[in-house]
């Protein structure tokens, strides 16, 4: 569908007067832009960024070319490595369509998450900043630059945007948790706990929340307290409304693709949002073994060992010599108390692996325990 386009740029401009001389070589933007990866994704997903890279060359190809239509196209197929976890790819597409509209607001926002998790802040925090301009009350780009400010022990320049996101919203989560996060680093733990101590009550479930509280207590040498919070576990990510990437989950297809989420989302605490995702996959692939794995492994976490044993199960049948399931189903199976099963688990192991410490040692923890 071909995107609207309200301003365009100098470049685009004196592009399209060029044009009308002297054809501008857009085959030069196929030698710029990387070819799709081979063999990385599954079926569906690889389908649609061939698909999508096939209809840029087609365009590439016509006798009258649009070039607005044209990068809405390459900003597609950015937009499909990013939510499949090909950073660099995303990066290198996501410039190209950007010299054709640069102050295409989502492109350019998500072109600055995807150099944040490639680690390079020198190129995300430019692009935030125009981001900022061209909507300067945006809560994600100014959330993005706050964490990036802490990571990169700027603090002062981390706390004037998490100010500028309170005068908006007060109570925002998000801002008050890297404040606090700050406000540790920065050695003031009192301070940290007038926000965190309110902030926990709001998102009793929020995990990472319980970290900082941890850290604060710890520096305080309030013992107690420390011990108190050590036992608590959320299963929620402290989640800010983001609404440009949450867009982007309408192109996800294929197991794969809701794998990459739901890793991500695992990573950021959010083991609801991973669970489904790794639900979602298996409608895709019912016999998905990274799915069944690691929605063993997220039962297994949440005490859920039942769940997590049918899971694991599954699993171990499709790839019985994989180590880590094996593990993983074992650990699950004691958890239920069929140590017999667990047993013969460790054993087949050490079949195949006669030397493996780890299972050696866990074996003679669980024939210990069942001599008792």
């Amino acid at each position: 569908m071909q995107q609207s386009y309200k301003t365009p740029s100098l470049f685009l401009f004196l592009l399209l007067i060029s044009c009308q001389n002297k054809p501008y070589d857009y085959h030069k933007v196929l030698e710029l832009m990387p070819k799709p990866p081979i063999n990385q994704f599954d079926r569906d997903t690889e389908s649609k960024i061939n698909e999508s890279y096939s209809e840029i060359k087609n365009q590439i190809n016509e006798d009258h070319i649009n070039p607005i239509y044209l990068s809405s196209q390459i900003a597609k197929l950015a937009k499909l490595y990013f939510i499949n976890n090909l950073y660099a790819e995303s990066s290198k597409t996501f410039n190209i369509a950007l010299e054709f509209q640069p102050k295409q607001f989502s492109w350019v926002y998500i072109n600055a998450v995807s150099f944040q998790h490639q680690g390079q802040f020198d190129k995300a925090i430019p692009l935030l900043l125009t981001a900022k301009k061209l909507k300067s009350n945006n809560i994600p780009t100014m959330l993005r630059l706050a964490n990036i400010y802490r990571l990169l022990n700027k603090s002062k320049l981390a706390l004037n945007e998490v100010k500028s996101i309170l005068k908006i919203d007060k109570n925002h989560s998000a801002a008050l948790y890297i404040k606090s996060e700050i406000l540790i680093d920065i050695e003031k733990p009192k301070e940290a706990l007038t926000i965190l101590n309110p902030l926990i009550e709001k998102n009793p479930r929020a995990n990472k929340i319980y970290y900082l509280l941890i850290n604060a207590h710890r520096m305080l040498n309030n013992i107690q307290k420390v011990e108190f919070y050590l036992q608590k576990v959320g299963d929620k990510a402290l989640i800010s409304p983001d609404p440009i990437l949450e867009n982007l989950q309408k192109l996800v297809v294929g197991a794969g693709s809701h794998i990459l989420l739901a890793n991500r989302a695992h990573k950021n605490g959010d083991l609801l949002t991973a669970r489904t995702h790794l639900l979602t996959a298996l409608e895709y692939e019912e016999n998905n073994v990274t799915a069944l794995h690691n929605l063993g492994y997220i039962s297994g976490i949440q005490n859920q060992h039942t769940e997590a044993v049918s899971y694991l199960k599954k699993a171990y049948v499709l790839e019985p010599n994989n180590l880590d399931i094996a593990i993983d189903y074992s650990t699950a199976l004691i958890a239920t108390m069929e140590y017999s099963e667990a047993k013969l688990i460790y054993l087949n192991i050490l079949k195949s692996q006669p030397n493996h410490e780890i299972t050696k040692g866990r074996l003679k923890k669980l024939n210990h325990f069942m001599l008792k």
